[in-house]
């Protein structure tokens, strides 16, 4: 499958494209003889050093000839003479600038100010005599110099040297912004360079680590590093393998790193105590009210001012929050741990007795941990991840986990922090919390092993069964037994294992007899997935009233899992009442993994539906979010993503979630259920490429694997009516899928059965079922235009089809009909027969008396894929698109053609 996906284009320098085209202009004024200074600012890690080195390399591709130069920053900085001469490169014309500069300079008195025309005069002296035979390059790494007084001097600089072939670039942390950056043209170019954007980080993430980290990994990795890449690389490197491959949650505090001391550090130490303890406390303070923080340090929030001088804490709601995204993550990496436990002391003694922020903090200064403390964090922990807050209790739980000293953690808090990890997509975690609060209580397996099986199951990417079958022999009660076979059951429809389902569910049932009474809705739930029926209350969140603690991890699998049950099923106006319901409660309980299974269920509704629009907005919020998408169903909700970017429009998005679901299969594996997903992406993305063979063979496979939506069903039969192949299944597949009571597929099926001639007659009443839903109404008129012969009446219908996938958003389908209308209108003028090849035109005959695939192969002997694919270049070279077409053709009867075996009464 990984064949199948693209690889995406790899870049020297990621995100740097404006600065890079600029640097290429300023080259291509060295090559043509002419001047300029360019001079790169920013602060540490944002990449200047590697920019440096790219325009070297690009001055070197570019110039002949060319004299590199590096000038050290002691140049300004009081030791000049030996500073120059240091620097000189051996040889006799470097020696003698040499000389002329350091005379030069010691008769300026030593340290001179970056303004001096003298100074000046003198690099522009220095700078032409040394390029008067060959073009030079000078670059000055790291300018020490703050002075704004430099941008004058450097204008200055740039037109004495206008004229001549030599090209300056520098590179600065300390220069204050200024009027001169990026100046449009001339010899002189300033540049601020920024932090990444958000998508280029991720990119660097993703290459430094060398595969692709799961997104919300990535994208939460280049947020809390500010977009820096120095920082981001630095991150990368010390960051485990299972953190990157979010088995395992990211520390509380990245790494520091060479930057974030570059950066932090001399800020840092200058800070007073009390401001120190404020900034502290506000980046390891449970909650950091901002009145807490100024009364128990001594200092006011606005009066602590970052490296920049400006204020770098503010107030959200009564808490503590700083705009720049690494600063508080950095102080706590860069104050000594002697330090870090003192003020974590401080703060805690400023909290009430008995308070959650108070245990906690003091549970992270290292302190003694009393069962009263232990017994305020499991309470803290409880009512945490009830209200949803689920990456507070995973980092009180790993807090409480690696406290140094006694007591163990108790049980209660392990379960619930295995539960936490698998709400936050971190399956190893929980796995590793959950195992271990089983071993401490064998007792509890009935309540501990479903929390273990959801979490076994998405860490392994399909269900344990030898684990299951482990559990339900040591289980004594029936009922627990039957309610984990029942769990079983719906995690092996969820993967596409549909036999195992069956087997659970009939254990299931075996254990938890039908007794005429109120069916289990566990049970009832798991027989309605493995049928694929609707769930059997008309009401599938008629508990809405009910308070469903965070614990109950299968309870509130069990609901998204209904509304995806309607979703399947086709009840659609059902399914949307429910997720709006469902949503509404996940607003109260907004745990990562119930969201992102909430969104792809609502995903799933409105690609059904045809909704492109509001799929992508769902999309796009759910990416925002960095909810842990990869984790449910193995990772096949990363094909629905590009599915909607493919039909948006966006090609290169769709190939981004592509390449990610490949690899998640290839270190993971891959079910049923994942492939059929990722044939039926690859196969729409082949169909907008006009690729109609890859596409019929994707989606062949994907309907093999899996169950695939409507929309997936209609293009299959529609490639399978153009291509020739499987014409017999054509019906067959219709039919089953009809019978879910979906309106365009037995509209579909009436098309296919009725006489060519009156297609434009059933079309009419036909396309009424589709009301409401203008891209399967689109589908449907594709389809019709293949079927009838008249040129004006194929142009006509896809004319509308154009126009009903425009209003419903698929901007990919649009374009992908405007080439069809584009083909047909071109093949007005008769086919030039005599372009085929004798094998072609062998089989050209065969088709155009009627034959199917099957019995072209089997006349000539050949295999049914070689008939495919020489029906492809058949059509490509007659400018034809369909088999009807190609059967329209005179001039194709032949009788001496050889007769195909079998009934040659096709249809089509």
């Amino acid at each position: 499958m990984a064949d199948d996906v693209r690889g995406e284009g790899s870049s020297t320098v990621l995100g740097r494209e404006p600065e890079l085209s600029r640097i290429r202009e300023m080259v291509g004024r060295l090559a043509r003889g002419r001047g300029g200074v360019v001079l790169l600012t920013g602060p540490p890690g944002v990449g200047l050093t590697t920019l440096l080195t790219e325009t070297l390399v690009r001055v070197g591709e570019a110039v002949e000839d060319v004299r590199s130069v590096h000038v050290p920053s002691g140049l300004l900085e009081g030791e000049a003479a030996a500073a120059v001469t240091a620097s000189v490169v051996a040889g006799e014309a470097f020696r003698d600038l040499g000389d002329v500069v350091v005379e030069a300079l010691g008769e300026l008195d030593g340290a001179v100010s970056p303004d001096d025309p003298r100074l000046v005069q003198v690099a522009v002296t220095a700078l032409r005599r040394l390029s008067s035979s060959r073009p030079l390059l000078v670059t000055v790494d790291n300018l020490p110099v703050p002075d704004e007084a430099v941008f004058p001097a450097l204008a200055s600089l740039a037109a004495g040297l206008a004229g001549a072939p030599v090209l300056v670039v520098l590179t600065s942390h300390d220069l204050p912004r200024s009027s001169f950056e990026d100046s449009p043209v001339g010899p002189l170019w300033v540049r601020r360079v920024a932090p990444l954007g958000a998508a280029d980080a991720v990119a660097l993430v993703r290459q430094t680590v060398g595969r692709r980290v799961p997104h919300p990994v990535a994208a939460t990795i280049a947020r809390r590093c500010g977009g820096n890449p120095g920082d981001v690389v630095s991150v990368c490197a010390a960051l485990e393998p299972d953190q990157l491959s979010a088995l395992e949650p990211l520390p509380d505090v990245l790494p520091g790193t060479a930057t974030t001391a570059a950066t932090y550090r001399r800020w840092w130490d200058g800070l007073g105590e009390q401001e120190r303890l404020l900034v502290l406390g506000a980046a390891a303070a449970v909650r950091p009210e901002r009145a807490t923080l100024e009364e128990c340090s001594g200092a006011v929030l606005t009066d602590v001012l970052g490296p920049g001088g400006e204020p770098v804490l503010d107030e959200e709601r009564g808490l503590v929050r700083s705009a720049d995204a690494r600063l508080l993550s950095a102080v706590r990496a860069l104050t000594p741990a002697r330090e870090l436990r003192a003020a974590l002391g401080s703060l805690a003694s400023c909290y009430p007795e008995a308070s959650l922020d108070r245990s906690w903090l003091a549970l992270r200064a290292g302190e003694a941990v009393t069962p009263a403390v232990l017994d305020t964090l499991v309470r803290g922990a409880r009512e945490y991840l009830d209200s949803g807050r689920t990456e507070v209790v995973e980092m009180l739980v790993g807090d409480a986990v690696h406290h140094p000293g006694p007591p163990v953690p108790p049980l209660e808090l392990l379960v619930l922090g295995g539960v936490a990890a698998v709400y936050c997509g971190h399956p190893a975690r929980a796995v590793t919390l959950l195992t271990t609060a089983l071993a401490e209580a064998p007792d509890g397996l009935g309540r501990l092993f479903p929390l273990l099986l959801v979490a076994t199951t998405y860490r392994e990417n399909g269900l344990p069964h030898r684990l299951v079958a482990s559990c339900l022999r040591r289980l004594d009660r029936p009922e627990e037994a039957a309610a984990v076979a029942a769990l079983a059951a719906r995690l092996c429809v969820e993967y596409g294992q549909r036999e195992e389902a069956r087997r659970y569910l009939a254990e299931a049932e075996r254990l938890l007899p039908d007794d005429g009474g109120e069916p289990d809705p566990d049970l009832a739930l798991a027989r309605a997935m493995v049928d694929r029926s609707a769930p059997r209350s008309a009401d599938p969140l008629g508990a809405l009233g009910a308070t469903r603690p965070g614990a109950d991890l299968a309870g509130w699998l069990g609901e998204v899992q209904e509304v995806e049950q309607l979703v399947v099923t086709g009840r659609w106006a059902e399914a949307r009442g429910a997720v709006a319901d469902l949503l509404a409660r996940v607003r109260r309980f907004p745990a990562p993994l119930v969201r992102a299974q909430l969104a792809l269920a609502a995903l799933g509704l409105h690609l059904a539906m045809g909704e492109y629009r509001r799929a992508e907005e769902i999309a796009a919020g759910a990416v925002e979010d960095l909810l842990p998408l990869h984790v449910p169903r193995g990772g096949s909700g990363l094909a629905l993503l590009a599915q909607v970017a493919l039909l948006r429009g966006r090609a290169g998005e769709a190939e981004d979630w592509l390449a990610d679901l490949v690899e998640l299969t290839q270190v993971r594996g891959a079910g049923p259920a994942v492939t059929a997903a990722l044939h039926e992406a690859l196969g729409l993305r082949a169909l907008l490429e006009d690729d109609v063979d890859t596409a019929a063979e994707h989606y062949r496979r994907a309907l093999r694997e899996g169950p695939v939506q409507s929309a997936t069903v209609l293009d299959a039969v529609r490639l399978r009516w153009r291509t020739g192949a499987g014409e017999e299944e054509a019906e067959a597949l219709l039919e089953a899928r009809g019978a879910d009571g979906d309106p365009a597929l037995r509209a579909a099926l009436t098309l296919l059965r009725v006489p060519a001639g009156e297609v434009l007659r059933a079309l009419t009443s036909l396309t009424d079922t589709a009301a409401g839903r203008p891209a399967h109404e689109a589908q449907l008129l594709e389809l019709a235009a293949d079927l009838v012969q008249d040129r004006t009446v194929r142009l006509e219908l896809l004319r509308r089809s154009r126009d009903l996938y425009a209003r419903a958003g698929a901007v990919a389908r649009a374009t992908a009909v405007d080439r069809e209308a584009e083909r047909v209108e071109r093949t007005a003028a008769p086919a030039d027969l005599g372009r085929l090849t004798q094998d072609e035109r062998t089989i050209a005959r065969l088709v155009h008396g009627g034959a199917t695939n099957k019995e072209v192969a089997a006349a000539l002997y050949v295999s049914v894929r070689t008939v495919e694919l020489r029906l492809t270049s058949i059509y490509r070279k007659l400018g034809i698109g369909t088999r009807r077409e190609l059967r329209g053709l005179p001039g194709l009867a032949a009788p001496d053609a050889p007769a195909a075996r079998g009934p040659t009464a096709a249809r089509w």
